[in-house]
């Protein structure tokens, strides 16, 4: 008899493993043994009428049983079939024959022979037994149950028995009475090893894990090399999280049967949630090495080389899976978690659906097609598929995630976070839960609670390499770059590959005014995924810093228009150097920049470029990684834009006409505003704070429409901000140019405003959230040291933050016109 094994199976939607059960083998015994010169007939009356060699009979049946207590199942059968030539209804042989069909796994078969020796001979417990285990085989559980009760009622002191009986119970879904059948065959033989290791298997598939080792540690007391009570001990081990001691079971169950292929399976999962994925991978292989058609084994190779990203071979082994059991749903849920990784989710949709044919009501699959169906953006759709998987499963936690994560996806929070709290109420172990309920808290400016989500996913899985990286933005919008930066490094320590880590840490390295190594990250901004990939314009080699003098480059603009401007500061120093410069920039800038490098040739990007003509191409993002690799490689002024002087004469007139106070500009956000972008800028009724300054001309250098905005503000606190009608102050930069050249100063949230007014020298104060990496850890940019920043604090308001500003830009009220 074998201990009924668990067997572990990788779910691609959740991570989490479910169990299947191996059969128990009947007894390979025969009701009477003949001693040697023994002339009775062994098997009593044949039922024949017929007189036959008794001493014939009773050797074949002893040499049949050594055979087939050796294993040698093929000349055991050859003994027994003699036995049947002589007499086709001896008992015994029947009997025996039956176990060995039920061993090759022709249940159909064994149960008929099983009931022609049931018949001959009907009051042998033992072939009633067989009988029952036969039955249990095909699922005829009721004929089981008569043939078990009748071996009972012929022997009540039969341990085998009532261990059969509860397996039935088992299999029927009747855990109580499988439960007290098990009992009762120890209390009949308190040493039954099987009985404590089957008994084990129940209590751990009850969740009784602390009984169930206890079980199991009985049976391997009684038996030391009891290979599969060590599997399932195993298995309990691991559902209690305690990796290394299943791992130390599973090799004892290797030892004592290396042929028990669900060790090798087993370890190889819990290898894989220790994140020792190539172990994993080579034992699964091991594994297929005993069995080539282990399902379990198959469907986990396939799993685990998928997370690895070798899908080719991932596919192969999940397609092998499905050809041994064509009705399971699973195959086709790691394969359409495949295509969905590699953006396939068209086809992923196929293989999900192919999956829910075969089982409508599986969380898993419906979770997994309702991601797909989010990644088309397919809403509706992808909300219908969770909300089915809570039909199935109102208290599934994973459905819930989901349900949030769409929630957050479609910018509705409130919805999010009630699905993402519930989904914690039920499983408060759910770090990706964790994740997004951060994710929507930071969006919303809560930023110390979003950090505590994203610290308690990390408590729950200490490898999970987004909460970390979560974490590190969290703590460089807060200010602490050096946490930020740990963070960021401990992510690419649980994932190397991970390309927004990088670009972060370069940001926060960055902010803390870590320069040449924040540079050195900042080429990650050129990521595809996880891999880094700068564009290649021409032909020449990227720059590397090498001596330009005499040389060509080719200066590829990048980004938007404020870091253009940016990065633009880098531009004099290659003159300087000697190169010959060709810069593409922004049609919106060419004639700016033109004016003001007239050393070197400006085109307009999409212009056709001589190709071959270049010794050397760079991007203008990446000047500053081998120009700006010290503060002390910043210029004193980043000031470098010149105005036309038409559109600053025609500005000039224009201010003045508003009277003799100081002129102020102000654009207080970005024209693109997210509900992750819209935290970064202060909102209306703070900058109210700052225009009730008196002795202020306002000047607005917002450049999208914002007319009901400066309407407010004039009904609610009676400021005018001025703009003028018919001006493109998004498009036509020569004449905001002019503009901001002709102000005093000019306050302004982050956006390409502030760089205009940098460029120009113009002193500038900006709003900032903090996000601003470009000034370091300094309180004045420098790129562009007329600027400086003024920050929100954790634990102020933008209020508190225009309030100072005002502070800063009163004095100039009281000096009136300077020029």
């Amino acid at each position: 008899m074998q201990s009924r094994r668990k067997r572990w199976q990788v779910d691609a939607a959740q991570g989490t493993s479910s169990d299947a059960q191996e059969v128990e083998s009947v007894a390979v015994t025969a009701r009477t043994q003949s001693k040697a010169g023994d002339e009775r007939d062994p098997a009593g009356p044949s039922g024949t009428g017929t007189e036959l060699p008794k001493r014939s009979l009773g050797a074949l049946l002893r040499e049949g049983l050594a055979h087939h207590r050796e294993g040698s199942l093929d000349r055991a059968l050859e003994s027994y079939q003699q036995v049947i030539a002589l007499d086709p209804n001896q008992p015994d042989a029947l009997n025996l024959i039956g176990a060995i069909a039920y061993q090759r796994g022709d249940h159909a078969l064994a149960v008929g022979l099983l009931q022609r020796a049931a018949q001959y001979a009907p009051d042998v417990a033992d072939i009633r037994i067989n009988l029952g285990v036969a039955l249990m085989a095909v699922g005829n559980y009721p004929g089981a149950i008569a043939a078990l009760g009748a071996a009972i009622e012929l022997a009540p002191d039969s341990a085998e028995a009532h261990l059969h009986l509860g397996t039935l119970y088992t299999r029927m879904g009747d855990p109580k009475s499988s439960l007290a059948a098990y009992d009762q065959a120890i209390l009949l033989r308190p040493a039954f090893a099987e009985a404590h290791a089957t008994r084990g298997a129940l209590l751990h598939a009850s969740g009784q894990w602390k009984d169930a080792e206890a079980s199991l540690r009985r049976a391997i007391a009684l038996r030391p090399s009891f290979a599969a009570a060590y599997c399932d001990l195993g298995a309990v081990l691991q559902s209690s999280g305690r990796l290394a001691d299943a791992l130390d079971a599973y090799r004892e169950a290797i030892a004592g049967e290396p042929g028990l292929v669900d060790a090798y399976c087993n370890a190889g999962t819990a290898l894989a949630e220790l994140g020792e994925a190539g172990d994993a991978i080579a034992m699964y292989r091991r594994a297929l090495a005993v069995a080539p058609s282990h399902f379990e084994s198959l469907l986990n190779l396939g799993a685990a080389l998928a997370a690895r990203g070798e899908y080719e071979a991932a596919v192969e082994s999940l397609d092998a899976a499905r050809l041994v059991r064509p009705e399971s749903p699973l195959p086709w849920l790691h394969l359409g978690t495949i295509e969905h990784a590699g953006g396939r989710f068209a086809e992923a949709l196929a293989l999900l659906a192919a999956g829910l044919e075969r089982d409508p009501t599986s969380v898993s699959l419906l979770i997994a097609l309702g991601n797909a169906f989010k990644a088309l953006d397919r809403f509706d759709e992808a909300g219908s598929a969770y909300r089915m998987a809570l039909g199935v499963d109102p208290d599934s936690a994973r459905a819930l995630t989901n349900l949030g994560n769409l929630a957050f996806a479609q910018g509705d929070s409130d919805s999010a976070i009630r699905h993402l709290t519930r989904a914690l109420g039920l499983d408060p172990n759910l770090a990706e839960a964790q994740v997004t309920l951060g994710n929507v808290l930071k969006s919303n400016g809560e930023l110390e609670a979003a950090l505590a989500c994203f610290e308690a996913a990390v408590l729950i899985r200490p490898g999970y390499a987004e909460a970390r990286y979560n974490i590190g933005n969290v703590q460089r919008e807060l200010g602490a770059y050096a946490e930020a930066v740990s963070a960021y490094r401990l992510a690419l320590v649980h994932r190397p590959s991970y390309g927004d880590a990088e670009w972060n840490l370069s940001l926060a390295l960055l902010g803390m005014g870590e320069w040449e190594s924040g540079w050195q990250g900042h080429e990650w901004r050129w990521r595809n995924g996880d891999t880094l990939a700068l564009p290649r314009p021409v032909e020449a080699p990227l720059w590397a810093g090498e001596p330009l003098s005499g040389k060509r480059i080719l200066v590829c603009r990048e980004q938007g228009l404020g870091d253009e401007l940016l990065f633009a500061t880098c531009l004099p120093d290659l003159v300087r150097s000697g190169a010959r410069v060709t810069l593409t920039t922004s049609p919106r800038l060419a004639s700016l920049l033109q004016r003001a490098f007239p050393g070197i040739q400006v085109i307009e990007e999409g212009s056709p470029v001589e190709l071959g003509a270049f010794d050397y191409y760079t991007l203008l993002g990446s000047l500053p990684r081998w120009l700006r690799r010290r503060r002390a490689d910043f210029p004193a002024s980043g000031a470098f834009l010149i105005p036309d002087p038409g559109q600053a004469a025609k500005w000039k007139t224009r201010l003045e006409a508003l009277g003799p106070e100081p002129r102020i500009g102000i654009c207080w956000r970005s024209g693109l505003l997210t509900a992750e972008r819209r935290r970064h800028y202060a909102p209306a009724e703070a900058w109210a704070e700052l225009l009730k300054t008196p002795g202020i001309t306002w000047v607005c250098l917002q450049y999208d429409d914002c007319a009901d905005e400066l309407a407010a503000w004039k009904e609610s606190i009676g400021v005018t901000v001025h703009r003028w009608d018919g001006e493109d102050m998004k498009n036509d930069l020569e004449s905001v140019t002019g503009l901001v050249a002709c102000l005093d100063e000019v306050v302004t949230a982050p956006t390409a405003v502030s760089s205009i007014a940098g460029a120009l020298g113009v002193p500038t104060w900006q709003v900032d959230s903090g996000s601003d990496w470009t000034a370091g850890s300094e309180s004045a940019s420098p790129f562009f040291p007329s600027i400086r920043l003024e920050r929100l604090t954790s634990g102020g308001s933008w209020t508190d933050v225009l309030k100072r500003v005002a502070d800063a830009v009163r004095p100039r009220a009281g000096e009136g016109r300077t020029g």
